[in-house]
């Protein structure tokens, strides 16, 4: 984990990480890790994908 993201846990285990585009400011990205399940979704709204979410314009209310 660097300084730019923040590990994601679902109960004690860890599903994701949210972090800071390089490329793009204010923009944030959340990817579930390749371990994720289907049961372990941080929201109904985000089910667990290979890709990865991106927010524009800041955080996902979610967080």
């Amino acid at each position: 984990m660097s300084a730019q993201q923040l590990d994601i846990f679902v109960g004690q285990e860890r599903v994701g990480v949210l972090g800071r585009s390089e490329l793009q400011a204010r923009t944030y990205l959340f990817n579930y890790l390749p371990q994720a399940e289907e049961s372990q979704a941080i929201s109904l709204t985000m089910p667990v994908l290979p890709d990865q979410y991106s927010f524009q314009q800041g955080v996902h209310p979610i967080f």
